[in-house]
């Protein structure tokens, strides 16, 4: 802290001295301070960048999931096969492997870990014109038609619910619909969920703490970002009119509350929805330029999203972060036409990855990053010790990192 700042807050302190009020006006200017301050203090990310599969044209339609090690999965299609690969990171080396080449397989792909770490995968089956689903157990690949109805299973999002069974919410291409598909273990069920118009484009499937589904989704008939949730039976809403919704993404934070990245088409803007129990409130999150398509959303440790993107205005790989306060945004990848088909995940001890595609090279690539936690700057360390809350502020961070 410069010695005019320190003019300054004690001229405020003085003043309130006589008239009783020292200490609040001393404390509050400090809380001050540190709500500015603390969410500035975060270190930009390091980032790895690595090429996983270079064989022909591949990685296209990139789903990653991140595993209880922090080892990187990805599901991908190969143009050059058109087909259905796999990739998996052991901590030393990657691996790929086909799982679906019967005709032309592979795009539209979304991919879960069950609790085993075992591979769950949708995708459309361009040949046969129909959603598909991969499952992979222990060593072996089995293939399924989830709905074989004729122009079905574009836009595939895969999740598990708490009992690791598969659900899958995609778009009926005939119909102009959304739909649900559902495992309960034994079987496939399938469902029409909106009709309205032709809707259902760019699906992100979510389950909140209560095993509900969440789904975000496009309604291109009337421009709008749309919502459907099921508690019993499904119910649809309006997030935003006339944006264009476009690449949307959904997570859900701690509380069930849904964040939407998606690119608002109609002003060529990345943005981010957020339903926290008083309405849904648009952000916008980048906006020079065309930016946002190909975006994917994740929390971070601290439940605050974080979003990877295709900027088109340079072709490069962003990051976006929020951090309570501002988004911050950082290129990951600036080496040629890069960033598409992005997917992003963060895993609990902080590491983030990020899988996309170099339409240079066709090349499937991975990047990754261990966020920083915020250390305290000096004066951040100055404020508290003033407000004698610097040796407890020490002793949970400590508490913290004891619990891992």
């Amino acid at each position: 802290m410069s010695q005019r700042q320190m003019r300054i807050l004690g001229r405020s302190a003085t003043t309130s001295a006589h008239s009783g009020r020292w200490h609040r006006t001393r404390t509050a200017s400090w809380l001050h301070c540190l709500s500015v301050c603390l969410p500035m203090c975060a270190r930009a990310e390091v980032w790895t960048l690595e090429t996983v599969d270079s064989t022909g044209l591949v990685g296209q339609w990139t789903s990653l999931a991140l595993d209880a090690s922090g080892n990187a999965n990805i599901s991908y299609y190969d143009v050059t096969q058109t087909s259905l690969k796999f990739a998996s990171y052991d901590g030393s080396s990657w691996t790929t492997q086909t799982v679906d080449n019967s005709a032309s397989v592979g795009e539209y792909t979304s991919l879960g870990l069950d609790a085993s770490g075992n591979a769950r995968i949708s995708y459309f089956d361009t040949s046969a014109d129909q959603l598909k689903y991969a499952s992979y157990d222990s060593s072996t690949w089995t293939t399924t038609v989830v709905d074989a109805t004729t122009g079905t299973g574009t836009y595939t999002s895969l999740a598990l619910d708490g009992s690791g069974n598969p659900h899958i919410s995609y778009h009926d291409d005939t119909n102009g619909d959304l739909k649900f598909a559902s495992h309960n273990g034994t079987s496939w069920s399938t469902q029409t969920v909106d009709s309205s118009g032709n809707t259902g484009s760019y699906t992100s499937l979510a389950f909140d703490s209560s095993n509900n589904a969440q789904i975000s989704y496009a309604n291109e008939t009337t421009n709008d970002l749309m919502f459907a949730s099921f508690n019993g039976s499904w119910s649809s809403e309006i997030v935003a009119t006339g944006v264009d919704a476009q690449y949307t993404s959904l997570v859900l934070d701690a509380s069930n509350n849904p964040y939407i990245s998606f690119f608002d088409n109609s002003g060529d803007d990345l943005k981010v929805a957020s339903n926290t129990g008083s309405g849904w409130v648009v952000q916008t999150v980048a906006s020079s330029g065309t930016v946002g398509k190909y975006s994917s959303i994740a929390l971070d440790a601290l439940g605050r999203p974080v979003i990877s993107y295709r900027d088109n205005n340079g072709f490069d790989l962003k990051y976006a972060a929020y951090d309570g306060t501002n988004w911050n945004i950082e290129t990951v990848d600036s080496v040629g036409n890069v960033g598409l088909f992005t997917s992003i995940e963060v895993n609990s001890s902080g590491k983030v990855g990020i899988s996309y595609y170099d339409n240079d090279n066709r090349d499937l690539k991975f990047a990754s990053a261990t966020i920083a936690t915020p250390e305290p700057s000096s004066l951040t360390m100055f404020a508290l010790a003033s407000l004698g809350l610097w040796g407890k502020f020490r002793r949970r961070r400590g508490t913290r990192a004891a619990a891992g």
